[in-house]
């Protein structure tokens, strides 16, 4: 799925900086305030990653980052329900939908 929404992204003319697999949450957040990002993806294969969702959302909020960027999340246990309850703003069932609803967005994005 991650690889797929990277290659979409990049092909929709978004610049893309995959960070990777298991990466903790406030790498996620040095990376995007070392690229001004405008926009953040993690995914999760497991129920028991899904909580690194929720940390990334708290850690951008810790360093001031969070009003100024998207925060996409997806993977086989998340869930509309669950993008809710930790406070992202973008859920997508896959890669195409993911794209689909950033582009609908209102901010111009570039992943990190």
């Amino acid at each position: 799925g991650k690889k797929i929404l990277s290659s979409l992204l990049a092909a929709n003319g978004y610049e893309v900086i995959d960070l990777g697999v298991e990466v903790p949450a406030s790498r996620f957040a040095a990376e995007v305030s070392e690229h001004d990002a405008d926009a953040v993806g993690a995914s999760a294969m497991l129920t028991t990653t899904k909580e690194k969702q929720r940390e990334l959302v708290e850690i951008l909020e810790d360093e001031g980052l969070r009003e100024e960027v998207i925060v996409m999340v997806g993977g086989a246990p998340v869930t509309e329900e669950w993008r809710s309850e930790i406070g992202a703003d973008i859920y997508g069932a896959n890669a195409f939908e993911s794209v689909e609803k950033l582009e609908e967005s209102q901010k111009v994005a570039v992943t990190g």
